[in-house]
């Protein structure tokens, strides 16, 4: 028979009419069989015929398939078969994979009810899909992770406090730090100095009423004028201590290098404050506490590395042990006023196609050239008692011009979720994906 046979050709030369009581949408009642010819690796299986909507009385004269055919089923039937590849998991690092398989699709659903049906014979095509992930450390959990340099990030976990990506990401082929942007002057120092008299005295009058309101200093060690941040009293037990916080008066939108604090404690009425706080039992502090930004900044080392410790070793192979163990180096590449974005030019993490991952959470680490953990100050140094708000409070006055709020996030740097402090970085996460296989054009 010659290679260029079309069936349709015997259709039209025994002038058949259509009839719709002769097609069936299936052929297993009639028992038909076709000998096959093995094309390629057929992978030790029997090929069906593919011989739907034919006239029931022609399959016996129905030609076999073309070679093309059969290798296209051939490819179908072994991804037919794995759906779900059977992950060996025993050599991947703690619990960064699970042992449920991901999403399936079933392969055989009908499609007769569609109105438009534009889905191929093939149904489903297995995809490699990107997907980018945005993490901010302003989003972690402050009371678990008050380094913002040092946090985790879970996937698909609604009951979680921490900062939570609302989906989590099976068969994942490889994962890339797409960017970053990182904090240039992020470390501050404290130290402690002393008030003359008469400026202690103007300090511990402070009020909560006086926020945001500015007063003058002339001691030898702080001098010029201030504006206060905060006023707060605690309660422990019958004793209320008394945190008085300031700031230098700084214009907008230059950023404020220098906070002070001092406190003292006095009795409690019962569980209010009394009249007077400054009465003969108050217990006055001899110290102010200066906290200043200091000038060196993260753009002076030649790079900083990221950690995630479920990728561990992406860069395995390195001459510098601290490399070796990152997820990804993040070379500097431009800035602005109070941050600068950081490059890398390779995958970070890639998986074989038997040994695909799944992603449910990351713990990142974010550390100078020599692996060493990057932090703002040499202990914890946060304000925690101050109102937790991510956003600006800042205000404008009647002329529409800027008022700072001294205590906001967007300029007390002691504040949790200063924003200069933060870091955001993207991700790019390509994983294995099932979708309808669907023709583009009719």
């Amino acid at each position: 028979m010659s290679s260029n046979f079309n069936p349709e050709d015997l259709y039209r030369s025994m002038n058949f009419q259509s009839n719709d009581d002769d097609y069936s949408d299936s052929i297993d009642s009639y028992n038909v069989q076709a000998p096959l010819p093995i094309i390629g690796n057929t992978f030790g299986k029997q090929l069906p015929l593919k011989s739907h909507h034919i006239p029931q009385y022609h399959l016996n004269t129905m030609p076999t398939e073309s070679s093309m055919q059969l290798l296209e089923n051939d490819v179908n039937d072994l991804f037919n078969s794995i759906q779900a590849p059977d992950l060996d998991r025993t050599n991947l690092v703690g619990d960064e994979y699970d042992d449920e398989d991901g999403p399936t699709i079933d392969k055989d659903f009908d499609t007769s009810h569609l109105i438009e049906n534009n889905i191929t014979e093939k149904k489903t095509d297995e995809v490699l899909q990107d997907h980018f992930v945005v993490v901010d450390s302003i989003d972690r959990n402050i009371d678990k992770y008050p380094n913002p340099f040092s946090y985790k990030v879970y996937f698909n976990a609604f009951d979680s406090n921490d900062a939570n990506i609302t989906r989590n990401f099976d068969r994942v082929k490889s994962v890339k730090l797409e960017s970053a942007v990182l904090p240039i002057n992020y470390y501050f120092l404290k130290r402690s100095l002393t008030l003359d008299v008469s400026d202690y005295l103007t300090v511990r009058y402070l009020e909560d009423v006086s926020r945001n309101e500015f007063f003058n200093l002339s001691s030898t060690d702080i001098s010029g004028s201030f504006a206060v941040i905060d006023v707060i009293d605690t309660l422990n037990d019958t004793v209320f201590t008394r945190c008085i916080k300031f700031a230098v008066e700084t214009t907008y939108p230059t950023a404020i290098t220098k906070v002070y604090e001092t406190s003292f404690t006095f009795d409690a009425d019962g569980e209010s404050l009394p009249i007077d706080v400054h009465d003969s039992n108050t217990v006055y502090s001899a110290n102010v506490y200066e906290y200043s930004v200091q000038t060196f900044n993260l753009m002076e080392n030649k790079y900083n590395l990221l950690y995630v410790d479920e990728f561990s070793y992406a860069n395995e192979y390195s001459t510098n042990e601290a490399v070796k163990q990152s997820f990804s180096i993040m070379f500097p590449d431009c800035k602005n006023t109070h941050v600068y974005y950081t490059t890398s030019k390779f995958n970070d993490k890639s998986y074989k196609f038997n040994n695909l991952g799944h992603i449910n959470k990351m713990t990142i680490s974010i550390r100078d050239p020599t692996g060493t953990q990057l932090k703002n100050s040499y202990e914890n140094y946060l304000d925690l008692i101050v109102p937790r708000t991510k956003t600006c409070q800042c205000g404008t006055d009647s002329d529409g011009y800027f008022v700072r709020d001294y205590r906001c996030a967007c300029s007390y740097f002691r504040h949790p979720f200063y924003h200069h402090f933060q870091n955001t970085m993207v991700f790019k996460i390509q994983a294995y994906e099932i979708n309808i296989d669907k023709k583009i054009f009719n």
